[in-house]
């Protein structure tokens, strides 16, 4: 008796330690997953192409272009920003939406974006007459990072919601995939990042939208 209840308690256990690790593993495979990337420098532009699956039962939505860029020279590191987390709101009229791309269910696909080789930036300095300007050389990256929004719905603008489409589009994401990987060769390390928080307010050194037009001829008041 004391055999056959000791087996009975054991299966119980067995059961439901099998039922937790189904479970966490299920609930940790339920998004969008980056598993690789490559960075093509043609001499001309750099190509990141940017390999990603869909762990969830259902389809969902990726950035499918670049919101900014960042490049280090001191760690020769370039961050690629398909996500409008921590980039600057923009109160203009021209803010452009992000191209989604769809994903199916269980399903591999590659998103392929377009890097500038030289990333323009203001260089940090007191005491200047005039704005600097300084150049980075981004194709000399030696370790490349990624970070890609997505959600489970398209993305539709909301004409309500007036000029603040940035912070909306934060909020819309239902998380955020990262992947970090030596450009030389060698292992990447995947990641993933909560779907709020980590807004920092600061700005991307590639514009994620042309350049408002300055100076030109002034229009004549008509009498």
């Amino acid at each position: 008796m004391r055999r056959r209840g000791w087996d009975k308690g054991r299966c119980q256990w067995w059961a439901a330690w099998c039922a937790t690790t189904t479970q966490f593993f299920t609930d940790s495979n339920n998004g969008l997953e980056i598993q690789d990337l490559e960075l093509v420098d043609d001499g001309k532009t750099l190509t990141l192409r940017v390999h990603v699956h869909n762990g969830a039962s259902q389809t969902l939505f990726a950035y499918g272009n670049l919101r900014g860029a960042r490049y280090d020279p001191a760690s020769k590191t370039l961050d690629v920003l398909l996500t409008d987390r921590g980039l600057a709101e923009r109160l203009h009229s021209n803010f452009i939406l992000p191209k989604l791309v769809s994903i199916d269910a269980g399903a591999t696909t590659s998103i392929e974006v377009t890097v500038p080789r030289v990333i323009a930036r203001f260089a940090a300095g007191a005491h200047q007459i005039s704005p600097v300007i300084e150049r980075l050389q981004a194709h000399e990256a030696e370790t490349v990072t990624v970070e890609m929004a997505w959600g489970d719905t398209p993305f539709y603008r909301d004409p309500r919601q007036g000029p603040t489409q940035r912070k909306h589009l934060v909020a819309w994401a239902k998380g955020f995939a990262t992947y970090r990987k030596p450009r030389g060769g060698g292992p990447g390390q995947a990641g993933a990042l909560p779907p709020e928080g980590g807004d920092d307010g600061g700005q991307g050194d590639v514009p994620d939208e042309p350049p408002r037009p300055k100076g030109g001829p002034r229009k004549k008041n008509r009498r």
